[in-house]
């Protein structure tokens, strides 16, 4: 949306956002393992689009009891998902767990795959089987959904070059990770125009 030209100009506020970086190097061994086996084509081939739907039942025993009756269990388990914090509204835990699981489309875990697989921050990747020695203008957009949608042979990295404030979670904690990490360097790389804006306790779970 910050890419429009109708809504640059029109944002006032940013919202939180998932995780982002670079996966190549990750070190989650399942998820590699799941990625380098193509899973994700596997769902796409048996029609399978969502995974891990909403179910009713399970949110209303982990809103309705789990945080409720068992409040230090609740409490515990929130900070070991997401770290220790002051910063976070109790009250609001049953409303965060009752939305769990969400859910979330095969495309989404296919990009999430893609991007393990070739190391890239970037759009999802449509396919082309084009012969990229011949040129995009000679490349048929009915052989090659990436020209037909965005216009080249592979999809464009994603523009880190446009937040202005960066809220990382745990403030100095997460900044000394990210300036001794690959992946961390590379995120840092990626945002030269932006402020980072440390706040110690603020941890992913207080937006």
């Amino acid at each position: 949306m910050m890419e429009s030209l109708y809504f640059k100009n029109k944002l006032l506020r940013g919202r939180p956002s998932p995780a982002v970086s670079w996966l190549g190097h990750s070190k989650a061994e399942l998820f590699v393992a799941l990625a380098d086996a193509h899973l994700d084509l596997l769902f796409e081939g048996l029609g399978v689009v969502k995974l891990l739907a909403h179910n009713e039942l399970l949110t209303k025993f982990l809103a309705g009891y789990t945080c409720t009756a068992i409040d230090d269990i609740c409490g515990s388990a929130i900070s070991l998902l997401f770290g220790t914090t002051t910063s976070l509204n109790i009250s609001h835990v049953p409303v965060l767990i009752s939305q769990t699981p969400a859910g979330t489309s095969v495309k989404d875990i296919a990009h999430f795959a893609q991007g393990i697989r070739a190391d890239t921050f970037a759009r999802f990747d449509y396919g082309c089987s084009c012969v990229q020695a011949l040129g995009l203008s000679l490349c048929a957009s009915g052989i090659c959904p990436n020209k037909a949608k965005y216009g080249s042979f592979a999809p464009p990295a994603y523009v880190l070059r446009i937040p202005v404030y960066w809220f990382p979670p745990l403030g100095e904690t997460c900044k000394a990770v990210m300036q001794t990490s690959r992946e961390g360097t590379e995120v840092l790389e990626g945002f030269p125009r932006s402020e980072i804006v440390l706040r110690r306790l603020f941890t992913a779970s207080d937006s």
